[in-house]
C-alpha cells in the first residue's frame, strides 16, 4: 500500500481471456488520471457512492457521453482500496440502465486512523 499520489505502478484491467484489442486499450489507460478522477469525485461529494453514482456524476460533470472515464470507474475502485485511500461502506440500491434495483458496493473516502469527527 502506498499513499503517493502519483503512483505509475498501477495496472490496467483487462482479463487474460479478452481479446488483444482489450489488452491493448487497457494498456493506454492513464490509470492514475483516471483514479484521481474517482477519488476526487468521493473526496468533493462527501457522501458514499456506488461506480453507477460516481460514472452518473462524471457523465454529467464532463458533459461527455460515452467518454472513457465514465465507463471505467469500477475497475479503479479495487486500485484506491488497495492503496488506502477509499473503502467499502455497505451496499445501496440504484437503478440501473435497464431500470431495474441493483445492489451495489458503497464507497467512501478513508479516514485517517485515528482520525476524530468533530461534534457538535
Amino acid at each position: 500500500m502506498t499513499d503517493d499520489l502519483d503512483d505509475p505502478e498501477t495496472e490496467a484491467y483487462a482479463r487474460n481471456s479478452d481479446p488483444e484489442t482489450s489488452q491493448l486499450a487497457a494498456a493506454k489507460i492513464n490509470r492514475t488520471n483516471s483514479e484521481m478522477m474517482v477519488y476526487s469525485v468521493l473526496r468533493a461529494t462527501g457522501v458514499p457512492m456506488t461506480s453507477l453514482c460516481i460514472s452518473r456524476y462524471l457523465h454529467n460533470e464532463l458533459g461527455k457521453p460515452g467518454d472513457s472515464v465514465s465507463w471505467s470507474v469500477s475497475p479503479r475502485l479495487a486500485p484506491l482500496e488497495d492503496k488506502g485511500w477509499i473503502e467499502r461502506c455497505g451496499r445501496k440500491a440504484v437503478l440501473n440502465s435497464n431500470g431495474n434495483i441493483a445492489y451495489l458496493t458503497a464507497w467512501r473516502i478513508r479516514k485517517p486512523r485515528g482520525f476524530a469527527t468533530r461534534r457538535g
